[in-house]
């Protein structure tokens, strides 16, 4: 429960209401303005109040989490480690990010659907050519002697198509039962992705 003191400001239940809806989203994929009423004792009118609607409180989610993904990501850049360690710990932490968020997939997927160009933004932001993850993904590529952007990009979209397994979680009803938990399963996914990091430094 995210309850709010009487006496906070305006800023601090914006933050509490932020924190609470991105919690239940992260784990289903939205949030009403009853789920978050409940889990912080305000009114239900507070989701309009303090972010102006639905897609207004939707749109801040998305950005909060992706800083967190992204910061997060970047803590997975440790240069004392092997070149394919380096690769393997940056897929991996990508990996457990959508496994551990499956709202966060489910969301994405929807908007694609829909045809919300939003998706698209925040992918660009995510994973796209100017993204901090795209630069670390670049580096690590560099120390094996692949260097050409198109090369580079080309290998991260293998690299984030790869994890479509993992993303199968965030569908929730696609996964039979047996295969939402053998995805689950911390060595299905360090096999799957040791091997998905030695393919992508080969260097044909």
């Amino acid at each position: 429960m995210y309850i709010q003191e009487e006496n906070s400001s305006r800023a601090e239940k914006h933050a509490i209401l932020l924190e609470a809806a991105t919690a239940i989203y992260a784990r289903q994929g939205d949030v009403t303005a009853r789920e978050l009423a409940a889990a912080t004792g305000m009114n239900s009118a507070a989701l309009n109040y303090y972010f102006g609607s639905k897609d207004g409180l939707m749109m801040q989610i998305e950005q909060k989490l992706l800083d967190v993904f992204i910061e997060e990501i970047r803590l997975h850049s440790d240069s004392r480690l092997k070149t394919e360690d380096k690769l393997y710990d940056l897929l991996l932490a990508v990996n457990n990010r959508l496994r551990d968020n499956p709202g966060l997939t489910r969301h994405l997927v929807e908007m694609m659907i829909a045809g919300n160009s939003r998706v698209y933004q925040l992918l660009d932001q995510a994973v796209g050519s100017n993204s901090p993850i795209f630069a670390i993904f670049s580096n690590v590529l560099s120390e094996v002697g692949i260097t050409d952007e198109n090369e580079i990009w080309h290998r991260m979209i293998i690299a984030v198509s790869a994890l479509a397994p993992t993303m199968v979680i965030g569908l929730g009803n696609n996964a039979s039962a047996a295969e939402f938990e053998s995805l689950r399963q911390i060595e299905f996914s360090e096999h799957h992705i040791r091997s998905l990091a030695h393919m992508l430094l080969a260097n044909q």
